[in-house]
């Protein structure tokens, strides 16, 4: 089972019902193998590889202000944010025949690492649980500048085609696409539904000027991206340079 809330799903376990009906169902053996049936049909789906990784793609996974280390070490919010970011170019272009201007997700969203070795739909399912859509927001610079500060007060979240300068807890540098960041102008944000509502305190984005809701998952983007780039490359590459540079750590 799959939701949008910010909980995963989870499987539970009835405890103390020996003579309940959900006992008498599991030592049944007829309902067993009827539900064998499901089962093993689940498993082959969840075990298929869909790609490669020759390195662990890490994911952030303490709380608390996010240093430059930790930033740079969670590689797959790297990867997860270039494959939205690409799902969402796709989407513009088809609907309005031009690019969006950044992604920006956030890091809790991404609920599991990979580890080295086979990528299978399960362990995407694992990283993302939720049936979070792929939502592109249009936002005043005014909003923009309110949603750079708060990446720089956390320390940073998975961006793609959007680089900060962070002091402190203070952006002095943002630049989209290559280009310096004009708080004149609105933008294209891809994100996803959970951030538009607020979610993990993301209130900048409750109240965009526009919102185009894409239908698309987030989860079959990142199973896309996965299978696109494998295919595309034999591997997957998770970007080493970090897109949020703390002032302390710049030579």
């Amino acid at each position: 089972v799959t939701s949008c809330s910010p909980k995963p799903w989870r499987v539970t376990t009835k405890m103390n019902l020996a003579n309940s009906p959900e006992t008498i169902a599991t030592q049944d053996p007829e309902i067993q193998q009827w539900l064998s049936v499901y089962r093993d049909s689940v498993n082959k789906i969840m075990s298929k590889v869909i790609a490669k990784t020759e390195t662990d793609l890490l994911t952030l996974r303490s709380r608390g202000k996010i240093t430059q280390e930790q930033e740079t070490q969670a590689n797959l919010s790297r990867v997860a944010a270039d494959y939205v970011q690409q799902a969402a170019d796709d989407y513009m272009l088809s609907q309005f025949g031009s690019l969006s201007h950044f992604t920006v997700l956030n890091h809790f969203g991404l609920r599991n690492s990979i580890s080295q070795g086979d990528i299978t739909l399960g362990k995407v399912f694992e990283v993302m649980p939720f049936d979070n859509e792929l939502v592109i927001l249009q936002l005043t610079g005014s909003q923009c500048d309110s949603l750079f500060n708060f990446i720089s007060i956390l320390g940073g979240c998975p961006i793609s085609s959007l680089e900060l300068i962070v002091n402190d807890s203070t952006y002095t540098d943002a630049t989209i696409r290559g280009l310096k960041f004009d708080s004149r102008k609105s933008y294209f944000v891809a994100t996803s539904d959970f951030l538009l509502g607020g979610g993990d305190n993301f209130n900048m984005l409750k109240y965009p000027k526009k919102t185009y809701k894409t239908g698309i998952l987030i989860r079959d983007v990142l199973i896309q991206g996965f299978e696109k780039e494998f295919r595309e490359k034999s591997k997957i590459d998770p970007k080493k340079e970090p897109r949020i540079k703390h002032n302390s750590s710049i030579k």
